[in-house]
């Protein structure tokens, strides 16, 4: 989706309130690099939202790596709206499918203002299958 990985990340900083000398210190650029990569990132979300090829809910305009968009296809999870309502204990056992694949996913979604599906879970933990423990944070974001 972006020519430069950092910007859904940017992004998301901007959007939380920090300022763009605090996000340029965090990635060792200048606040006018910044702002041109912030640009660049609205720009291109416009551009998507715009453009009439792609159903709004192909979960292809998430522009995900190879590894996550080979994962959802390997599911037949086609849609945003089939992921977000997905459990993620589910997400959690498919194939291929960890911690790296989830935070993209959070990332990913989090630019068109939705998140992963964690249903009743307590805001410390979730478990899938493996047994392996993946830990949330008070906001219940991947840690």
């Amino acid at each position: 989706m972006f020519k430069d990985k950092r910007i859904p990340e940017i992004l998301e900083m901007r959007k939380e309130g920090l300022s763009l000398e605090a996000i340029g210190r965090i990635f060792g650029l200048s606040k006018q690099r910044i702002g041109q990569l912030i640009v660049e990132g609205i720009g291109r979300l416009k551009f998507l939202q715009e453009k009439g090829d792609m159903d709004y809910d192909d979960v292809r305009r998430l522009d995900l790596s190879t590894r996550a968009d080979g994962c959802l296809r390997n599911e037949n999870i086609r849609t945003i709206s089939k992921l977000t309502s997905m459990h993620l204990v589910d997400l959690l056992q498919v194939h291929h499918l960890g911690i790296g694949v989830l935070r993209e996913l959070e990332t990913k979604l989090k630019l068109f203002g939705k998140g992963l599906n964690r249903g009743g879970l307590s805001p410390k933990e979730s478990t899938c299958k493996t047994g392996i423990i993946y830990l949330l944070d008070e906001d219940r974001n991947l840690i």
